[in-house]
């Protein structure tokens, strides 16, 4: 927590309620969080007709709310499977785009705001009487991969995460002279002096994990090896607490819905 800047949110998120429009078989509702400081977290929020007791996902991408909330999209298709979807502009994306570059100015991690963003909406989800508070996962996207483990080390209530295309470790870009990872959210500065991703993963055991389409320093599908090399660590944790089904590494020729679904049973 020190080394990222993580600071867990404080009292209630004060969500501001903007609207609503209607889609054949769900409704979209935009909200406005509190953020850390004085800024907001802008918030699309998709919810099925006729539900109660839904399970919760969080939609986190690098691109924001409008990676894919078009009608037809990814995440219409999980709300038509049952799931309020909450897809946020985390602090340096979508409406917030560039914002997040202050994260340098005080010493502290955009990964690290970002989690204590997540766990903002985690907390909006929890008090919702549509959605089952016990079973709240995320799903993250590239670079918003490392910001969801931090967000889950520290927040219990996470009951499930899919990561998306996730840098591998940090390890790997410290041990090779060429990479293209670019300046992004997905840096902590210092993070290899006590810890990387993978020990995020070992910390979340025994609770539901899976990666697909796991990426190395040069944004190159990771070879098995290295797969097997960088992952040990969160596997055997999740042994010896008897929840190796929990940990699951999963061909990206399967179907997103598909694994998110298997993250929920």
């Amino acid at each position: 927590k020190e080394l990222s800047g993580y600071m867990a949110p404080q009292g209630d998120s004060k969500p501001v309620f903007r609207g609503r429009y209607r889609r054949n078989g769900y409704s979209v509702e935009m909200y406005a969080l509190n953020g850390e400081g004085r800024y907001i977290v802008p918030l699309l929020l998709f919810v099925p007709d006729n539900i109660t007791n839904a399970p919760g996902l969080i939609w986190c991408h690098p691109k924001g709310k409008a990676s894919d909330s078009a009608a037809g999209g990814n995440i219409e298709q999980l709300v038509k499977q049952g799931y309020v979807v909450a897809a946020p502009d985390l602090i340096g994306t979508g409406e917030t785009a560039g914002s997040g570059s202050v994260a340098m100015l005080i010493g502290r991690s955009i990964a690290g705001i970002q989690a204590g963003d997540v766990v903002r909406i985690v907390n909006f989800l929890k008090v919702r009487k549509d959605v089952d508070a016990g079973r709240i996962g995320a799903l993250a996207f590239d670079e918003m991969c490392p910001v969801l483990l931090h967000a889950a080390a520290f927040e219990n209530s996470l009951y499930s995460l899919t990561l998306s295309g996730s840098l591998i470790s940090y390890r790997q870009i410290v041990l090779n002279p060429f990479y293209n990872q670019g300046f992004c959210s997905n840096y902590v500065a210092g993070a290899l002096t006590a810890y990387d991703l993978p020990d995020l993963a070992g910390c979340i055991a025994p609770r539901r994990i899976a990666f697909t389409g796991l990426n190395d320093q040069q944004k190159n599908a990771a070879p098995a090896g290295m797969i097997d090399e960088d992952l040990l660590f969160p596997k055997q944790v999740y042994s010896k607490m008897n929840a190796p089904e929990n940990f699951r590494i999963i061909s990206s020729q399967e179907d997103l819905k598909s694994i998110v679904d298997r993250s929920f049973r």
